[in-house]
């Protein structure tokens, strides 16, 4: 059993550059796969080109219009590789996920089919935890 999870932060947003953080780790009974802490800087107007280029391949591509929005993307992918990697590594078992299976966005869907897909070639059961509140 392993599990996928991620984080980011806003390091600065000055309206025309945007520093952010993002890292990922699957732990658990397999291998761990850790994402060294990543840094990304991009000038407002670049920053939806970095984004293109990671989801190269998916659609709907999300629109990085804010510096959230821009280290969501980039968490999110990064996310999904994981688990994908994961799903190789453990040949079996069971990957708990952050979030849901069904239901959700466009963008992250075409991320889930992703991690569906690895899951099935290698015999992986999928959990998904979402956490849903208004605070």
């Amino acid at each position: 059993m392993q599990a996928v999870d991620g984080s980011h932060a806003v390091l600065w947003d000055n309206g025309v550059v945007w520093v952010v953080t993002y890292r990922v780790a699957a732990v658990g009974t397999g291998r761990a796969l850790p994402v060294p802490v990543q840094i990304a800087v991009a000038r407002c107007d670049e920053a939806q080109a970095m984004v293109d280029t990671a989801w190269a391949g998916l659609h709907p591509i999300p629109r990085a219009n804010s510096s959230e929005a821009f280290a969501t993307a980039l968490r999110e992918r990064a996310e999904a590789d994981v688990a994908v990697r994961a799903c190789a590594d453990l040949r079996g078992g069971i990957l708990l996920l952050d979030g849901a299976l069904e239901g959700i966005p466009p963008a992250a869907a075409g991320l889930m089919l992703l991690v569906r897909d690895a899951a099935a070639t290698h015999g992986v059961h999928l959990v998904a935890v979402a956490k849903r509140s208004a605070h």
